[in-house]
């Protein structure tokens, strides 16, 4: 379920992105033409002048929104200042758009119509661009919950008036009106039109001032405020020139770079810290195959691939004594390095458990009870735990809700095992787990595995599933453990092809050989 869920936001926030790039590119590619048609005929050079700006600001802004959504690492449905940050770019397109359409149906009687539309909806998006950047302002920078919930305020009963009082100078002239002759006037409230951003861009500077963030960022967020304020003073002292749409573009562009460039610095740190922690892990795991080389009764090998750099997955197997070996196959809940520390926890309490000479039952029964006297967020593990006698062949296993390992006995094929499943570890306190008895032959193989082989999908959505696992074991059963395993691996990877490995895929075969006669 949670593969179908990852894939169905992976695709869907796809979807919205070439949405929002197609309309950008229309907007962009519209106003071009608006632009050619319309020509520079009795057109004041303010006005030109203008236009040009909102033409080539259209086009930085389609580029800017497409290196946004293609930049390695980003995810507009699963970051969310990032995800504000690109519907922001979107929202200023489109007052980029709208500008555009005024100054050029400026003063054509034929298209007064069209020049109160554009202006009328000018105005409504400038109010919802200052409230997506609060938004936007408000996760990037971290602001204290007391000023966001103030500004909040503020933007419930004045952003829904305010767009009314914009878009009723479709019908009525307050902010502005257009004459017969299609040229746009200042009506007699044009200054109430700025009582909006006037009450909220205090408390906003406040958030950004008081934000517990770096003041590089501070400054370059800020910008949005403060450049696009400063050229709607020049607007009202002079009009004819209209830049703030340009203004705020500008803004996002240094917004973006300074994305770019603490994204880019985090990542590198991050990384750091991830192949460490990817290296302490595949420490934490046998490696060395074969691992017993002066053990000739049983032939083992085992290899996991996290879907991240670090793992929940993980494998073990160790010798109690001089006759016992302990085989071990977990999955912890979650991904990323929780699960790894957790996994590492787990781990460990399991194998001092195993050491002290109990059953598996006695184990995993002293390993939940472990883990859930102190868990409190609530993580657990799956389990298969064997404890195999090398002398006689008799393996006593439990399983705290893992998958079910299959069998190959001496000259048949490997089948799945339906064991006895307990409850997960970790899930609760009062669990007990039961153990059961197989014996094996020389020449029989153990396969245990996590459920990211059988859950493995293309990009179709279908799952790999137990019946390909079990051919791809069966493809030449006979061969050693190691080949075993490269066969599962390669049938998984020409089945998944390209689509995203979502998780950890950890396997290990056994082959019990018995004791070796000597004359």
């Amino acid at each position: 379920m949670n593969q179908n869920i990852k894939k169905f936001l992976t695709e869907w926030s796809e979807v919205l992105y070439r949405c929002g790039f197609v309309l950008m590119l229309c907007m962009s590619c519209a106003g071009l033409l608006f632009q050619i048609i319309r020509g520079y005929h009795n057109m004041e050079n303010a006005w030109s002048f203008d236009i040009g700006m909102d033409v080539i600001a259209l086009g930085v802004s389609v580029i800017i929104f497409y290196s946004c959504g293609r930049a390695k690492g980003y995810d507009f449905g699963q970051t969310g200042s990032f995800s504000m940050f690109a519907v922001l770019v979107i929202s200023n397109s489109f007052g980029l758009f709208l500008d555009e359409c005024c100054w050029i149906v400026q003063g054509i009687p034929e298209f007064a119509l069209a020049n109160r539309i554009a202006n009328a909806l000018l105005y409504a998006n400038n109010y919802t661009k200052m409230c997506l950047f609060w938004q936007y302002a408000g996760k990037a920078l971290h602001m204290r919950i007391k000023v966001i919930n103030v500004t909040k305020t503020f933007l419930v009963y004045l952003y829904p008036v305010s767009l009314v009082l914009s878009l009723s100078n479709l019908f009525v002239p307050l902010f502005f009106s257009v004459d017969d002759g299609g040229v746009y006037q200042r009506g007699t409230f044009f200054l109430l039109s700025m009582i909006f951003p006037a009450i909220i861009l205090p408390p906003l500077l406040a958030g950004i001032i008081t934000a517990d963030s770096g003041p590089k960022e501070k400054m370059i967020i800020g910008s949005f405020v403060l450049l696009p304020v400063a050229t709607e003073v020049v607007s009202v002292l002079h009009f004819g020139v209209s830049t703030q749409q340009a203004a705020s573009l500008l803004s996002i562009v240094l917004i973006y770079c300074v994305i770019v460039s603490e994204y880019d610095k985090k990542m590198k740190a991050t990384q750091t810290e991830l192949n460490m922690a990817a290296q302490i892990q595949a420490g934490m795991m046998p490696h060395t195959f074969p691992p017993f080389p002066e053990r000739e009764e049983f032939d083992i090998f085992a290899s996991m691939e996290p879907a991240k750099d670090v793992g929940g997955d993980f494998y073990d197997f160790f010798m109690i004594d001089e006759d016992h070996l302990c085989v071990v196959m977990a999955d912890v809940s979650g991904k990323g390095i929780p699960a790894s520390l957790f996994m590492m926890a787990s781990k460990i309490i399991l194998q001092s458990c195993a050491m002290l000479g109990r059953s598996p039952a006695e184990i995993l029964n002293k390993t939940n009870q472990a883990i859930c006297s102190n868990n409190p967020k609530r993580m657990f593990i799956t389990v298969w735990l064997g404890i195999l006698e090398l002398s006689t062949g008799k393996m006593t296993a439990s399983n705290a809700g893992h998958e079910y390992p299959a069998l190959m006995h001496p000259g048949g094929k490997f089948e799945k095992f339906k064991d006895k499943h307990g409850f997960v570890v970790g899930g609760s306190i009062r669990s007990r787990y039961t153990e059961y008895e197989i014996q094996l032959q020389p020449g029989t193989k153990l396969f245990v595995y996590t459920d990211g082989v059988p859950e493995a999908a293309n990009e179709k959505g279908e799952m790999f599933g137990m019946e390909r696992m079990l051919t791809a074991l069966n493809i030449r059963p006979d061969d050693e453990p190691k080949a075993v395993l490269h066969h599962v691996r390669q049938s998984v990877r020409d089945f998944v092809m390209d689509a995203e490995q979502f998780d950890d895929l950890t396997m290990l075969c056994l082959e019990y050989k018995g004791r070796q006669k000597t004359d």
